[in-house]
Parts: structure tokens; sequence; C-alpha cells
């Protein structure tokens, strides 16, 4: 291999190119860091899947429990909900006639307003009328 003045063996027309890259140009080397990087890949994806189903249930149960459910449509931050605050709501804004019949179901104690009790009863209500 020849070299140039200031050691650096790039540009000379007799320069292998195989010597200049021999850790790569070495078969040993490149099946020993062709496994290290198939084996660090699959970690990674074998960790990303076993992540993603655990972020997505807490995604889901923080967006869909009936707390969080409650604390968006308590736009007066009171801790209860309101006639208006319910039909505010999406299924109110759908049909508010029907939301007036569904609050007032729901509405237990009959003081206008759905405590966290009363709310959660009537999602479990929704629900089981789902199925």
């Amino acid at each position: 291999m020849e070299h140039h003045v200031d050691g650096d063996p790039r540009g000379s027309p007799e320069t292998d190119p195989a010597e200049l890259i021999t850790p790569v140009a070495n078969p040993l080397w490149n099946n020993a860091m062709n496994k290290y990087l198939t084996v660090a890949i699959v970690a990674c994806l074998a960790t990303a899947f076993a992540a993603a189903p655990s972020f997505a249930k807490d995604k889901k149960d923080k967006k869909g429990s009936p707390e969080a459910m409650i604390k968006k449509l308590d736009t007066n931050s009171d801790g209860k909900i309101s006639l208006e605050e319910f039909k505010a709501g999406p299924k109110g804004a759908k049909d508010p006639a029907k939301a007036e019949k569904v609050f007032a179901k729901a509405d237990a104690d009959s003081d206008g307003f759905l405590s966290a009790d009363e709310f959660k009863a009537l999602l479990e209500h929704a629900k089981k009328k789902q199925k």
C-alpha cells in the first residue's frame, strides 16, 4: 500500500480500496457485525411491540375513564354535571331532547346535577344496554 507524504492513502492510484475499509472487507468482522445488528434490531422491535399495548391501554383508560369524561363535561369545575353541561357534550349536541330525558333518569336524587356516582351509573347502564 502506497502512502502520501502526510500519511493519507486516499487518492493514490495504487491504493487498493479494500485496504482502506479493512474491517468492512473482512468477512469475519461482517458476520459478527451482522449478528450484533440483527440482535440489536430484534431487541428494539421486541421492546416496542411489547410496550405498544400498554401505551394504547393507558391512553384509552385516561381518555375514556368516567373521571376523564366528568372532568371534560364539568366546564365550571364544580365536581358535578349540570343539565346544560350535559347537553353541551357530544351526545347532548346530537339530540338535546333525548339528552334531557337521559339526564332526568340518571339524576337519581333529582337535584338537577349528576354526581360522579350518578354519571358512572349512567355509563354502566349504557354499556349494559349496548351488549
